[in-house]
């Protein structure tokens, strides 16, 4: 019972191992960087968003004063209503109204003023308006404020142009916020028609979307710039050479053709720095890329190891054009006998002078091996078959060698495991759930593994 038990253990032990490798190296999981915009409004690219801390519906709008640690850097928060039939700024109205309603919450530094200020126009002639300022602390509640509206004539207009300001000037003192939510007009306790999204409703998303465990180039401008690049260049792309995705890194045009980037971790120096922690002295680096070029460009992966936050061991692959998926191999060479303690990986569109706009680099499938793959060894064509893929309950496996095989889900855990000597074998399917899921092979002299489908 205790070598059942201990053998046991070993083997969720060596199967940690086997799972742990590159993070998402499959690129099949992604995710996104949020930054929701206010549809129909111009706004600031920054110190604008949504929030829930609303008076009606889901969200509010949360208006931000901010002031950098070194005092330097002074920001407030700006929206103005941008659509019109007619052309002009502002969102089409027409009702006779009196006043302006809207609900406020907000906590300000002293000498910080937020501003509301609305105009009447018809035909692009002034009809009317209402300047209001708040200062201070609503002392944490949502106060009701009704404005008269000051008229010069006849009260017809045509559009209605509304403008909020978390300052009233750029010179901020101090760290604030304003949220506002259900801006309307009122005509002696009868509402108007609404304007449009008066309650700052309608949001997109337009945030970076990322690898899972990996960052890039756009995101990176975006931390600390707070602006986007003129194209993405760093993307998910359908064509795979297993699973759903690859990663796209891409070359991308501003005023020059440049290159991009994507890496692993979190942090923006993080492909210089130790990104993700090895458990083993891996030998090689392997994977499957594509690349396109409409000139000479080439692109680049670049590995390195640390031990005690020191670099370990560096390599580099450059990747020149092909449109097949083809196999690589990077050996690791490290600079001593010791063990490395974590690792950083990073992959350029391009490498040296940039030629072309079109240039791009797909990447899949990357794994740290103990033994690389050549292509004359490769198991699809190889030791290892197996069929159909995709399937629906069961699957024949024939290898040309005794093979430890483990089924795993995306995720990385374990789900079956299996101990194979060279010959036909047929694995059961029937109780997993339809999705993709990952067959790896390992022995004495090779790891491989390669995703399969079940329906």
């Amino acid at each position: 019972m205790k070598k059942t038990l201990l053998l046991l253990v070993f083997i969720s032990f060596c199967a940690g191992l086997q799972a742990q490798n590159i993070p998402n190296g499959d690129f099949e999981n992604w995710t996104r960087h949020n930054d929701y915009r206010l549809n129909n409004y111009y706004s600031y690219p920054y110190n604008v968003s949504r929030t829930t801390e609303r008076m009606e519906g889901k969200y509010a709008l949360k208006l931000q004063n901010t002031v950098s640690e070194d005092g330097i850097i002074k920001r407030r928060g700006f929206v103005q209503n941008v659509s019109g039939s007619l052309g002009l700024t502002g969102f089409d109205f027409h009702d006779d109204v009196l006043s302006l309603v809207f609900f406020a919450k907000y906590d300000l530094a002293l000498g910080d003023t937020a501003r509301i200020y609305v105009r009447f126009r018809d035909q692009g002639t002034t009809k009317g308006y209402v300047d209001f300022y708040m200062w201070g602390s609503s002392e944490g509640n949502f106060n009701r404020h009704s404005v008269p509206i000051f008229w010069y004539g006849s009260r017809t207009p045509t559009t209605a142009e509304v403008y909020i300001y978390s300052n009233i000037h750029n010179d901020i003192d101090g760290n604030g916020y304003i949220i506002v939510d259900d801006v309307h007009f009122d005509n002696i306790g009868n509402r108007a028609t609404d304007i449009l999204d008066h309650g700052f409703e309608d949001w997109t998303n337009i945030g970076v979307e990322h690898p899972l465990s990996w960052r890039s180039l756009d995101l990176l401008v975006y931390d600390s710039y707070n602006y986007y690049l003129p194209e993405d260049a760093v993307v998910r792309s359908e064509d795979a050479h297993s699973g759903s995705y690859s990663l796209r890194v891409g070359n991308y045009l501003n005023t020059t053709p440049r290159t991009s980037y994507a890496y692993i971790g979190t942090e923006n120096n993080d492909h210089y720095t130790p990104a993700f922690k090895v458990y083993k002295r891996y030998k090689y680096l392997q994977g499957y890329y594509k690349y396109f070029s409409t000139d000479t460009d080439s692109g680049r992966l670049d590995f390195r190891t640390f031990r005690n936050g020191a670099q370990f061991s560096y390599g580099r692959k450059n990747f020149r054009p092909t449109s097949d998926w083809t196999f690589f191999s990077v050996p690791i060479n490290y600079y001593n006998d010791s063990m490395p303690d974590s690792a950083a990986i990073i992959a350029y569109s391009t490498t040296g002078t940039v030629q072309s706009e079109e240039s791009y680099l797909l990447l899949d499938d990357l794994d740290l091996v103990m033994e690389a793959l050549s292509v004359k060894d490769h198991p699809e064509v190889g030791d290892i078959a197996f069929f159909p893929n995709p399937t629906i309950n069961r699957m024949t496996l024939e290898t040309k060698e005794e093979y430890t095989v483990r089924l795993v889900d995306l995720s990385g855990r374990l789900i079956k495991e299996y101990q194979f000597i060279a010959g036909r074998h047929t694995l059961d399917l029937s109780d997993l759930n339809a999705g993709t899921y990952i067959l790896s092979f390992e022995n004495q002299n090779k790891q491989w593994k390669s995703k399969i489908v079940k329906q």
